[in-house]
């Protein structure tokens, strides 16, 4: 026979939850400006924690059995990973499902719930006071170079393609293969563009933790975009100028002059 808290005990548990609950709903007022961050991981860090408390690590002990729960590198990986506000959300959803699955009492499943989200809360409170104590972590001196380094003149670029290299020497080869380097050079940068336009819109979305630096970083960024369609314009010309080629070494009377002397003008 289970004995009824009480009534200390019942005001301290409906205290802890009711923090809970406030907490949460802090969260997810806060994340609907600044995010949760990704769903992908946010799904799979939620559904992996919900089913470490519906089926925590069972260890032997002398006195019995401890139930090992794996709180704490979920809170690791969660602040790498999430925004503050969504690694509040995955510990609610998470702790809740678990108390569901086992089927723990009202009051039990209500504390735990709530301790949990309070605690977590609590030390994203820490991590983020942490953040803003040490900065960025760079010294004076560091911070010093880097301002000389920025001042100086920048090094000629530099470009390292071995799709050019192979297309230098394609007259040892067939024009297949030259043909076939052309067409994986325009593949791969369609992809890299691809892979920067997903990387971008979601910036594009907001908000971002970094917004303060994008405008420095959208410049990088156009370059990159840039450099990208570059190739691609380049590779799908090469392709299509080498489609009435004989062979690397013949190309079929193909105005060699003509190409050289309209580009750069």
């Amino acid at each position: 026979m289970t004995a009824t808290p009480s009534r200390p005990v019942r005001s301290y548990i409906l205290g802890i939850v009711l923090a809970g609950v406030l907490t949460v709903l802090f969260a997810i007022f806060r994340a609907r400006s600044v995010g949760i961050g990704p769903a992908p991981e946010f799904i799979a860090i939620t559904v992996l924690l919900g089913l470490n408390w519906s089926f925590p690590l069972l260890l032997p002990k002398a006195s019995g059995v401890e139930a090992l729960q794996l709180d704490e590198a979920f809170l690791v990986t969660m602040a790498l990973l999430l925004s503050p506000y969504g690694t509040i959300l995955s510990f609610a959803i998470g702790v809740t499902a678990g108390q569901i699955a086992r089927r723990r009492a009202l009051d039990k499943g209500a504390f735990n719930f709530g301790q949990m989200v309070v605690s977590v809360g609590l030390a994203e409170l820490v991590i983020g006071g942490l953040g803003h104590f040490l900065g960025d972590g760079v010294t004076p001196a560091g911070r010093r170079a880097l301002r000389h380094w920025l001042g100086e003149e920048p090094a000629p670029p530099t470009l390292e393609i071995e799709a050019l290299v192979k297309v230098f020497f394609a007259d040892a080869g067939t024009l297949e293969q030259l043909r076939g380097t052309l067409a994986h050079v325009a593949q791969t940068a369609e992809s890299r563009t691809a892979e920067l336009r997903a990387m971008v819109d979601p910036i594009l979305a907001g908000p971002y933790e970094f917004e303060a630096r994008m405008p420095t970083n959208a410049l990088a960024l156009r370059f990159s975009f840039a450099m990208e369609d570059a190739i691609v314009q380049w590779a799908r010309w090469a392709l299509a100028e080498t489609s009435t080629w004989h062979s690397p070494t013949d190309a079929g009377g193909w105005d060699w002059r003509g190409a050289l002397g309209a580009a750069g003008r």
